[in-house]
């Protein structure tokens, strides 16, 4: 299969996030764990260093990822993990490995490490994540929505920790029907992101893990 190829992402929607844009983030992240204690140093640091993100230009999520739609048959005599996101954005667990004759819907789809993984019924209370690397390989139902990051332009960590925040998670919870649930690839390619160059991204995620190991 060919490599999948992203467009620039068009930054044509200067904004940015305010000072308070990641003190949302809750609970312990998939690949860098943040307490809620964290929090308050998270807010602090954006006050005092993120007057600059204001500038950063917002764009569509569906600009840095694409979704990917594979499937595989399972194999009644194979072993396979099976990943569940949890609610809250509390990230992607491994609740079981089981063999395939356990698995009723014969049809799944294969999470790779990095990617952002979605629920299709349970998005809207926090029902999505990114697959860390212990995940990868493990399989999830139809029922789940697997998008491919461009980490030539936007970090994975970095995404990582946005998507738990407030600001985002209310993006998620207003997109749809109030009386239907459940969510399409096309509400999230319309969610909104600040997009800061890469180095400033790895600069912020950086400043996060070193407060979170502080506090732990």
């Amino acid at each position: 299969m060919s490599p999948l190829i992203f467009k620039q992402p068009a930054r044509t929607s200067p904004g940015g996030c305010s000072d308070e844009a990641f003190t949302g983030i809750r609970g312990p992240g998939t690949d860098s764990p943040v307490s809620d204690r964290t929090i308050g140093f998270v807010s602090d640091l954006w006050r005092k260093e993120g007057k600059m993100t204001k500038a950063w230009p917002m764009v569509k999520l569906g600009e840095v990822v694409r979704h990917r739609k594979e499937f595989i048959t399972i194999d009644d005599l194979t072993s396979y993990k099976r990943a569940r996101v949890q609610l809250h954005a509390q990230g992607i667990v491994l609740p079981d490995e089981v063999e395939g004759a356990a698995i009723k819907t014969k049809k799944q789809q294969v999470c790779r490490a990095g990617e952002f993984l979605v629920a299709e019924i349970d998005a809207k209370v926090g029902g999505f994540g990114m697959v860390p690397d212990l995940l990868s390989g493990a399989v999830v139902s139809s029922h789940y929505f697997l998008f491919e990051v461009d980490e030539a332009e936007l970090d994975r960590r970095f995404l990582d920790f946005y998507i738990r925040t407030r600001i985002f998670r209310d993006q998620v919870e207003a997109q749809g029907s109030t009386n239907y649930a459940a969510i399409r690839p096309s509400h999230v390619f319309g969610y909104e992101i600040p997009l800061p160059p890469m180095a400033e991204q790895r600069r912020v995620v950086a400043r996060i893990e070193a407060l979170a190991a502080q506090i732990h």
